[in-house]
């Protein structure tokens, strides 16, 4: 009898994918947010190089000056609108995930390789905030 309802109780696995998926659609969320609030930043200061950010909290913390050296847009852009692209495919497939989507395998590695890597750049990022700039 009790194995029948053991059945229909989610697993340890299943729980453990739920709370990947659910960490993985917080921490996008909040990068995909943090990175539309630096792209207004950074097109305010386009407009205007001398402008007071809403970003800059003192004089160790202040975005501007990271917004002004070169790793803020190796690549011609602003490094935020990369995390407008990316992010809200992280997005799309923790909400799949937590709907009860079963991706390839071949795909979740790719969808891992791609987290990994945004948090490489991530970190590079930070380290070139508070090391080498500020």
């Amino acid at each position: 009898m009790f194995e029948k309802l053991r059945k229909l109780l989610p697993s340890k696995e299943s729980k453990r994918q739920q709370l990947a998926a659910l960490l993985m659609l917080v921490g996008s969320g909040l990068g995909l947010l943090a990175s539309f609030v630096l792209s207004i930043e950074s097109l305010t200061l386009a407009k205007n190089s001398h402008a007071v950010l809403n970003c800059d909290l003192n004089a160790a913390m202040s975005c501007s000056t990271v917004a002004n050296h070169w790793s803020a847009a190796p690549l011609g852009f602003p490094n935020s609108f990369i995390g407008m692209m990316t992010l809200p495919v992280m997005v799309t497939i923790a909400v799949a995930l937590l709907a009860g989507a079963k991706f390839p395998k071949w795909f979740m590695w790719g969808a891992q390789l791609g987290a990994v890597a945004g948090l490489l750049f991530a970190g590079w990022m930070f380290y070139m905030s508070y090391v080498e700039i500020g």
